[in-house]
């Protein structure tokens, strides 16, 4: 009788009794949380009930004969104030918000029946309740959950929900995605997880309060502003709402920043869970596998996009998502990205995945979830080698290609906000489109990347015609000059050219003094120098730097050259057509370089705006930020007014024929900020820069396709003209 298969990888031998032990920090950190919590609220609902009492009390005094005047003024001053101090603090706490929809797909035992057999088994090793409910999305990312609604805070329940990102599944093998599992139980084991529901309820009140404009708002604003005499109660009233509001966010600012150290404690514990059954290795390379595989399936969604804007919907999300890693590996030349290391030989012996100076470096206190290199030292802080069971964690669920399609189409209702009826094409058909794009997109390696991520600056269209008709070739000396375009000496001065960018950057640094130095002195060309030398180096490199740049810059030109020449005795039309190909790549090209010049002085009009001056803004700072965005809705008008001249050459998955502007904007373009205006409506900031950005992806990608159409087009003329002088160079693809 054949044996039934297991999906359960073995756990790991000798596990420390103590490993899961929960850590003193962890307590200390969820005492002050809940002592702070159970301030904040006895604060908050002191003052609610005061001030209700207070409108009670204004209204039930007595009015006494001696004192009419002032008792009839109490009377009505009193109820109003203590009126208004309740409206303000109970608006947080009832505010309705919009519904939004899910993109969770509920799960049951008897659809999955494989999965919740793993997930008990689990669940009895790792000690933890099994899920009350079980979901899955398209993300690539795992969580627990309680019901989470001011009534599930009043009536506690211990029943927890838990979600399965497929697009995490997609990426890990069974041990790996045991582990993940093994880490969301872990939490499922922690008290102090149901303080996460009453701080989101602080934070919610906090943000309406403050931040969020209604009725009472916009009375309060407009008493202040006019010229009656209610403007000095609306002042007074102003004021007590602000200082609430200060006492309450200075409250609720040591709320956050002790629920973000209690979390990040919570992560290291559950990691540890996930050890305990898994090893160390299974719990660090899942996070490798889903940090790669979050931004895969970001270039998945951003391919389905362009496929949706031809009303093209795929079936499944995470064929492509496979598809995408498959492209950025290509992209960076690098068959083994997002890969964790091979283990070495030695069990004993722990190799290091993740590098601290290559992750964000964001202050550590904000961070939710402590940064992937620390969560490594903890895992392996007493190192379990870890046994994989390399088979996908896919095994683990049933009618797959079903679970698949559902899990795409929620996608579709909710990011895409498609209609119910959508007709969704064949994956496969789908990722043909999507291939034919990257193509385009992606330079052959014969031009040793001399194409990646610069511009082309040979000159303009009728000085390169003029240069030619000045001085032609022969056929001899265009055969010579094509097979010498791309040689090996163009790759040593690509590399160097590269190299001599990121040397500035690093320089740049070092004098600006954002990059931490070693007592003082920074390595640089294998030697060692002291800071105030970083100056010098950086006045040579960009020097350096700009003679590759001259020699690149001729290079682009004799490409011209050459071509052009080919292209002359091949016929008029290709000659048309090499030459509107030219002119319509360098004009996208000047589009895209002033929109990339903006993208700095936008973001930081944005940051003015969003931060703390933003509200309090000096009319100097203001006045600045409204120049900044005068300028930047000009410069983005005037790039749309020349699209509409330029129109679209053959591309992929484009009309050709069609103006650039209709493929670069949906929508007419926003109105501009007057020099006169004295403020800047959020519905304006979010339509500008929401256009703003859609161009400016858009120029990106029309300049990129654009690029590889050309090269394409001048490999065929060279094909073609090599053919006729019977001469046999190494040429790559077809005609």
């Amino acid at each position: 009788m054949a044996r039934t298969p297991s999906f359960y990888p073995p756990s790991p031998d000798n596990v420390p009794a103590d490993l899961t032990r929960v850590r003193g920090e962890y307590r200390a950190r969820v005492f002050l949380l809940l002592s702070l919590v159970a301030l904040f609220f006895l604060l908050y609902f002191g003052l609610l009930v005061g001030s209700a009492y207070l409108v009670y009390w204004g209204c039930a005094m007595p009015v006494r004969r001696s004192m009419a005047g002032l008792d009839v003024t109490l009377k009505i001053v009193l109820p109003l104030f203590g009126l208004v101090v309740f409206l303000f603090l109970l608006k947080g706490f009832f505010k309705r918000r919009g519904s939004s929809r899910r993109l969770d797909v509920e799960i049951t035992a008897e659809e999955q029946p494989r999965l919740f057999r793993f997930l008990e088994e689990l669940c009895e090793e790792t000690g933890a309740a099994m899920p009350h409910r079980v979901f899955v999305n398209f993300e690539v990312n795992a969580a627990a959950s309680y019901k989470s609604s001011i009534l599930s805070l009043l009536w506690p329940t211990s029943r927890k929900n838990l979600l399965i990102g497929l697009g995490l599944v997609n990426v890990l093998n069974l041990t790996e995605f045991k582990a993940v599992m093994a880490h969301e139980f872990g939490h499922f084991g922690q008290k102090a997880m149901r303080l996460n529901g009453y701080v989101y309820l602080a934070s919610r009140i906090i943000d309406d309060m403050l931040f969020g404009r209604d009725a009472l708002d916009e009375m309060l604003e407009r008493a202040r502003k006019s010229d009656s005499g209610a403007a000095i109660p609306a002042w007074v009233l102003y004021g007590i709402t602000w200082a609430l509001g200060k006492l309450f966010f200075g409250v609720f600012y040591g709320v956050i920043l002790l629920h973000k150290a209690m979390r990040r404690e919570a992560e290291f514990h559950a990691d540890l869970v996930a050890v305990s059954v898994a090893g160390s290795d299974a719990m660090v390379h899942s996070l490798k596998r889903s940090c790669f595989g979050d931004a895969t399936m970001m270039q998945a969604l951003s391919a389905l996009a362009l496929m949706a804007e031809q009303q093209c919907y795929t079936g499944d999300v995470f064929l492509h998502h496979s598809h995408a890693a498959n492209h950025v590996r290509r992209l960076a030349k690098n068959p083994f990205l997002g890969e964790p290391p091979p283990l070495p030989a030695d069990p004993r012996q722990p190799i290091r995945v993740f590098d601290p100076k290559e992750e964000e470096n964001y202050p550590v206190m904000w961070l939710d979830h402590p940064p992937n290199y620390q969560r490594e030292r903890n895992a392996k802080a007493r190192y379990i080698r870890t046994a994989f069971d390399e088979r996908s964690a896919w095994i683990l669920f049933d009618n797959v290609a079903d679970l698949r399609l559902r899990a795409t189409y929620r996608m579709y209702r909710v990011h895409f906000r498609v209609r119910k009826d959508v007709e969704l094409t064949e994956p496969a058909d789908v990722q043909e489109m999507i291939d034919a794009e990257y193509k385009e997109l992606t330079y052959d390696p014969r031009y040793h990347g001399v194409y990646d991520n610069r511009n082309i600056e040979p000159g303009t269209v009728p000085a390169l015609v003029a240069e030619v008709i000045a001085r032609p070739w022969s056929n001899e000396q265009l055969a010579a000059a094509y097979e010498k375009l791309y040689d090996d000496a163009l790759k040593e001065r690509v590399v160097r050219y590269e190299t001599r960018q990121q040397e500035v950057l690093l320089l740049d640094d070092i004098v600006q003094q954002r990059a931490p130095l070693e007592r003082g002195t920074f390595m640089f060309r294998g030697e060692r120098y002291r800071q105030r030398q970083a100056k010098q180096w950086l006045e040579v490199v960009s020097q350096e730097l700009d003679a590759d740049y001259q020699q690149l810059c001729a290079l682009d030109r004799k490409v011209f050259v050459v071509h052009y020449q080919m292209a002359e005795q091949l016929g008029k039309e290709v000659v048309e057509e090499l030459l509107a190909r030219y002119r319509f790549h360098l004009a996208v090209q000047e589009i895209w370089k002033s929109l990339q010049r903006q993208r700095g002085p936008v973001q930081g009009a944005l940051r003015l705006l969003a931060g703390a001056a933003g509200p309090n803004m000096d009319e100097m700072t203001f006045v600045a930020v409204r120049e900044l965005l005068r300028q930047a809705h000009q410069v983005l008008l005037q790039c749309v007014r020349t699209s509409r001249e330029l129109l679209l050459p053959e591309l992929q998955n484009i009309e050709a024929g069609t103006p650039l502007s209709r493929f670069l904007l949906d929508k007419d373009l926003v109105g501009s900020l007057s020099a006169y205006d004295f403020r800047i409506k959020g519905t304006w900031i979010n339509k500008f820069l929401k256009q703003f950005l859609q161009v400016h992806a858009r120029t990106n990608r029309i300049h990129f396709k654009s690029l590889g159409g050309l090269l394409a087009l001048q490999e065929k003329v060279a094909r073609r003209s090599l053919k006729r002088w019977k001469a046999t160079p190494k040429v790559t693809g077809k005609d």
